[in-house]
């Protein structure tokens, strides 16, 4: 089994791999940049959902062969690999990064890399757009409704994903970004305060309403919490007619958000 030095994967002990060749997986990574450190957390899960192993590794670096070698590792032990998803923070369009955290990774064309090497299906998607359809996943009452979450980070961009209509949404070639209904100048500057951070999330949902008429805003970051709702339902009230105010909720972690989107999204395109 071939493992990259950059990374002691067999210094792991959690590691427990199974090889069954009755049974088909399908393997979800996603890729965060915490603290300097590239979080690099994947799960292999059965076809039925009711298997799946979730391994954890913090890197100090990730590129392209990074993550060809982890795959490879997996693909020996899970023999019978149907399908590959991804989701990093970043802008991703025809599965090619168009903008991203890693530098390594931008104009990298993941998708049909990963294809050609692994002869699977291969999912890339931005981060924001699956924990959307996690969180739409999550409640059974939704049918065809359109909902937002939106992220404020200390020191990051304002990011947002979508599920239009109870569909994932699909980058298109002129809209790809993770800011792209958000009001205009959101996406070139950076967040440092908490007020800015309630400002711009009532102006974001403000702008939402005629554009997409949400049901549901999730709001969601470091930089506010569930108290700042009042503030920003409050800020809404006053620039649009309160029935046309969508629900909104704060989720401080989403986490299992993201990870169910990935694996539901991953699923649908194997079934395809």
């Amino acid at each position: 089994m071939h493992v990259s030095n950059t990374y002691p994967l067999n210094n792991y002990t959690n590691y427990q791999f199974i090889d069954d060749d009755t049974s088909s997986f399908i393997v979800c990574i996603f890729i965060k940049n915490r603290s300097n450190k590239v979080s690099f957390t994947y799960a292999v899960t059965d076809l039925t959902k009711q298997h799946t192993h979730t391994y954890h590794l913090e890197l100090w670096q990730i590129n392209l062969d990074t993550i060809v070698d982890i795959i490879k590792v997996l693909q020996e032990a899970y023999i019978s690999l149907k399908g590959i998803g991804i989701g990093l923070c970043g802008s991703v369009h025809e599965g090619i990064i168009k903008n991203c955290e890693f530098q390594s990774l931008i104009h990298v064309p993941l998708e049909s890399i990963l294809q050609e090497k692994f002869n699977t299906k291969v999912l890339v998607e931005n981060e924001m757009n699956l924990i959307a359809y996690g969180v739409y996943l999550e409640q059974n009452d939704l049918g065809d409704a359109t909902i937002v979450v939106v992220s404020f980070d200390k020191n990051k961009y304002p990011r947002s994903g979508l599920v239009e209509n109870g569909s994932p949404h699909v980058a298109s070639k002129e809209v790809f970004s993770e800011s792209y209904f958000l009001p205009s100048g959101f996406s070139n500057n950076r967040i440092h305060e908490r007020s800015t951070a309630v400002i711009q999330a009532s102006d974001a949902v403000i702008s939402m309403v005629p554009k997409l008429q949400p049901k549901k805003v999730v709001v969601t970051g470091d930089l506010l919490c569930k108290a700042d709702v009042k503030d920003i339902i409050m800020n809404c009230s006053n620039n649009i007619p309160q029935l046309m105010i969508p629900e909104v909720i704060f989720r401080e972690n989403l986490d299992q958000s993201y990870k169910i989107g990935l694996m539901e999204r991953t699923m649908e395109l194997i079934e395809l």
